[in-house]
């Protein structure tokens, strides 16, 4: 009978539970895996964000620079034909005929004979196609709104081809060591903004297969 006392005794004495001392070690090293892990939560949180703006950022930008790109690589360019030439001019300016080194609308003639200006407005791409005599009716052609997804058109900027070394905002758009391209170059620079996102930067050297020395 003792020697049952005792041992239910050397089993109590056991099974008494955690001390203070082990507990605090526990909580402090579940305090740490905690911190730990809510370091790891937010730093992929935070990644995934910049993917996510990344990757919404680019399809518009793409869109948007593809749809320049379709008007201006086809383009008609003469150095002969002074008027006809694609011009670079400034949207809120009327067509004057002269071109600028830099500027934020462009006006060509396309591959079907048609004058157009492309040029932002209202945060939007904006191809106006001027009338053709009384065939066709001038129209101003925009994207779907949906296409933009929350993104604004804050900036798009056209350089000549050989005056893009000297624009001095190059590298803003991403164009690091901009180097001197020919006259059948079209340096187009492209400022997108989103509340959400943030604001993204593109560009596109666009060379135009019609030109004509």
């Amino acid at each position: 009978m003792k020697k049952c006392k005792l041992r239910l005794r050397n089993n109590f004495i056991k099974n008494k539970g955690m001390t203070l001392i082990e507990m605090i070690v526990s909580f402090a090293l579940l305090a740490i895996f905690l911190a730990s892990a809510a370091a790891i939560i937010g730093t992929t949180t935070s990644m995934y964000y910049e993917i996510k703006r990344e990757n919404y950022a680019r399809q518009v930008t793409d869109i948007i620079l593809e749809k320049v790109e379709s008007e201006i690589d086809g383009s008609e360019y003469n150095k002969e034909a002074v008027g006809e030439n694609l011009r670079i001019q400034n949207a809120a300016g009327a067509d004057s005929g002269g071109s600028l080194d830099t500027g934020n609308a462009v006006i060509l003639t396309d591959k079907t004979g048609t004058k157009v200006k492309v040029y932002a407005d209202s945060g939007e791409l904006v191809v106006y196609y001027y009338d053709i005599g009384d065939k066709y009716s001038a129209t101003n052609w925009k994207f779907d709104k949906s296409v933009y997804n929350s993104f604004t058109v804050e900036e798009l900027l056209f350089v000549k081809g050989d005056k893009i070394d000297t624009f001095g905002r190059a590298s803003e758009f991403g164009l690091t060591n901009p180097g001197t391209y020919g006259k059948d170059v079209v340096g187009v620079f492209l400022k997108v903004h989103s509340p959400e996102y943030g604001d993204y930067y593109a560009y596109r050297l666009v060379k135009m297969y019609n030109y004509t020395e």
